[in-house]
């Protein structure tokens, strides 16, 4: 994670703004980033609240930035959906904890990721603290679009917009800062879709690419293996999945007792012990997102593939897995178009269920046995 400002690849113009709050102290009391996924909306986010919380007043890699940045902070509250909607009680228990006093700092941070999937009643409630915020009280919605959230809550913030980075840029930084070769670089930046954080943590995250790459394979070998050999490789998977998930879970920031009551120290043990298994979560989530990508890319080109063909033109450079160019071809002749949608709407249908709180597992086994024929309840 990025610890200062420098560290965040192309939304100068972004950080800027930002930088002007801070230097003329004159900060927005609800702030809103909006931006495409994956451009560090959420990473300026985290800075901007340690720069509020830090000393210097910059987020300078300190000791309390750590703390923010690790979600270890006291004063700084960080908020994400649960499954895919934020709810009113989540909401509920920020704001009891935002009417408080700061503990350490001057002021409290609060930032809301995904802010766009606060269901009705969370939205309705949030919008009173947004109208009456409490004393020193900054708060950050991050969101894709506008849209997503309610009028009267946009109308109560400051915008600042977030620009979606070119392909070509991805490339150039995964080459010149990252010391990829060009053509990983290139693969990178087009299996990401042109989502810069998705190809960053694929160059530095060697085993979150395998599991991307070994969506692709079991989408390719899917209409070939058996419905056994597919369930065995996804229990292989899981165990992956699993192992990845931890990798990380006993690492964070150590904080001193030091001008801290055993009540707040016990709170931010808790705290620590609440964000170890949000990581873990996470990164699950990641790895199966990661799988369920490469599954979609491949009948994705299949669908290309198709439609490319049959208009006389070369399909070869409109495929995103290019390096899979004759298995892609083969199962565009056997499988077809119209299956490769079938089986496409059945990778969503599964990202769907996982995102909705489904167990990964069943969604998976569920999915496996629809490519198969076996179970109509995936089709649904």
């Amino acid at each position: 994670m990025a610890e200062r400002w420098e560290e965040v690849y192309g939304q100068e113009a972004a950080i800027g703004i930002l930088r002007g709050f801070l230097k003329r102290g004159e900060i927005p009391h609800a702030m809103l980033f909006l931006g495409p996924r994956g451009v560090g909306k959420a990473t300026v986010a985290r800075l901007f609240a340690a720069a509020c919380l830090c000393p210097s007043g910059e987020p300078d890699g300190c000791h309390t930035c750590r703390r923010v940045l690790e979600g270890l902070h006291p004063d700084f509250h960080y908020l994400e959906p649960v499954g895919i909607q934020i709810r009113k009680e989540q909401v509920d228990d920020l704001e009891r904890a935002l009417h408080l006093k700061p503990v350490e700092g001057r002021c409290r941070v609060a930032v809301v990721e995904e802010a766009g999937a606060m269901n009705i009643h969370a939205a309705n409630a949030f919008l009173k603290t947004l109208e009456e915020p409490p004393p020193s009280t900054f708060i950050i919605l991050v969101a894709e679009r506008e849209e997503d959230l309610l009028p009267t809550l946009v109308s109560r913030c400051t915008a600042v917009r977030f620009a979606p980075i070119p392909g070509g840029e991805i490339e150039r930084y995964l080459v010149e800062v990252e010391g990829l070769e060009k053509e990983m670089a290139r693969d990178l930046s087009r299996w990401s879709g042109g989502v810069f954080g998705r190809a960053l943590s694929w160059a530095r995250d060697e085993r979150r690419l395998s599991f991307r790459l070994a969506g692709v394979e079991f989408a390719a070998r899917a209409r070939r293996d058996s419905l056994a050999d597919l369930l065995l490789r996804l229990a292989e998977m899981r165990r992956e999945w699993e192992a990845h998930s931890h990798e990380r879970r006993n690492e964070g920031t150590v904080f001193s007792g030091e001008a801290l009551d055993s009540r707040s120290l016990a709170f931010l043990r808790k705290r620590q012990e609440e964000r170890a298994k949000r990581e873990a979560m996470r990164r699950r989530m990641e790895a199966v997102g990661d799988f369920l990508d490469g599954m979609a890319s491949f009948y994705r080109d299949i669908i290309v593939y198709d439609l490319v063909e049959a208009g006389g033109g070369s399909p070869l450079t409109h495929l995103v897995n290019r390096g899979r160019f004759q298995e892609v071809e083969s199962e565009a002749l056997i499988l077809g178009r119209k299956k490769a949608v079938e089986n496409l709407a059945l990778v969503e249908w599964a990202r769907k269920a996982v995102e909705s709180n489904v167990d990964p597992a069943l969604a998976l086994d569920a999915l496996a046995a629809g490519l198969k024929g076996w179970a109509a309840l995936a089709r649904r």
